[in-house]
């Protein structure tokens, strides 16, 4: 195990930017009075990301509303049909294999509505206007987590990965964190389960303990995303395993910011969904109805550790957010300040 090349590698995924990545070219035009619909899944995320859809879409001059689009394919493919007939002038959609809704796309597209897609594959070419957190992003949200877990278990991390996969961007994550494992730690192991999201705080922590139990050489827990392991400290103290596992994730929600203030979580690679997708996605579609060129979404970077010196500050009542000033950045380059 190469330690010094692995904290290089590491070393991006420590410390976010200042500046918001990528965007440098002002907006020339605010899309004021346009219409945008968000399809808005039954994921915790896709929650967090509606309040910063609106909040963007507020400060640009948009009117926004969403549609509850669940997490199977017919609700998907409802949400998308409502959408149609609504025609606002942008769609937004998160996490939704697009051949699930290529027919709804198809009719967005003829009718002129401009859409964005976040966290999924890549669309057909020339479907989507604006295509947000790629497969590239996840995958190194993954690898950076299984990296983190290499160094801090000596390179002997036997992670068990908690896959949903009804939501497309989990298994790039999980593929990251299994690629990275397997070629960087020889002493290390990988598994995986599949989990729906009606078990995120229900059924989910006791499914944990039991395959905790039934595998006793697991020693890191890792989870598709950050709201996810809702309830699995808790489970896993009762069961007094608490001392055999370390929990490590991504996209830190409101539990995962109260578990690594208390310890219970030791790290978490975060993506702040208000940045991206939410102000970025509200940003891109200004673009497009402005007739402005896109930057290179692929070379967009999203995921950052909150660094131990941030857990020491976080308040679990409060949204975390590795640039702290991103909104005024973003008011700055539509021409709001």
């Amino acid at each position: 195990m190469d330690v010094a090349a692995i904290e290089k590698k590491l070393a991006p995924a420590l410390k976010p930017p200042k500046k918001v990545p990528l965007l440098t070219e002002p907006l020339k035009q605010l899309p004021k009075g346009k219409t945008a619909e968000y399809l808005e899944c039954s994921a915790i995320p896709c929650k967090v990301i509606g309040e910063g859809l609106k909040n963007a879409a507020k400060i640009i001059g948009m009117k926004f509303s969403t549609v509850q689009a669940g997490a199977t394919p017919e609700s998907f493919q409802a949400a998308a049909q409502q959408a149609v007939e609504d025609k606002p002038d942008v769609v937004l959609m998160p996490a939704i294999d697009p051949d699930v809704v290529k027919k709804q796309l198809e009719e967005m597209k003829a009718e002129g509505i401009v859409t964005a897609l976040w966290a999924t594959r890549p669309p057909a070419p020339g479907l989507i206007n604006v295509f947000l957190l790629r497969p590239k992003e996840y995958y190194e949200a993954g690898s950076a987590v299984a990296r983190y877990a290499i160094l801090h278990s000596n390179g002997e991390a036997n992670m068990l990965f908690f896959n949903q996969s009804v939501w497309t961007f989990a298994p790039y994550y999980g593929e990251g964190v299994q690629k990275t494992l397997e070629a960087e730690c020889p002493k290390c192991s990988f598994s995986e389960t599949d989990t729906l999201p009606e078990e995120v705080g229900t059924s989910l922590p006791n499914k944990v303990v039991s395959e905790v139990q039934a595998n006793p050489s697991i020693n890191w827990l890792t989870f598709a995303y950050g709201a996810m392991d809702l309830g699995v400290p808790q489970a896993l103290q009762a069961a007094e395993l608490s001392e055999q596992v370390e929990l490590i994730s991504a996209e830190a929600q409101a539990n995962n910011l109260e578990y690594l203030k208390s310890g219970e979580e030791v790290a978490n690679d975060n993506g702040d969904r208000e940045l991206e997708p939410a102000f970025y996605a509200i940003d891109g579609v200004a673009r497009v109805l402005a007739g402005q060129k896109l930057p290179d979404y692929e070379k967009l970077k999203a995921f950052w550790f909150i660094s131990p010196e941030e857990v020491e500050k976080l308040n679990p009542k409060e949204p975390y957010h590795p640039i702290p000033d991103f909104q005024e950045q973003f008011e700055k380059l539509w021409g709001l300040k």
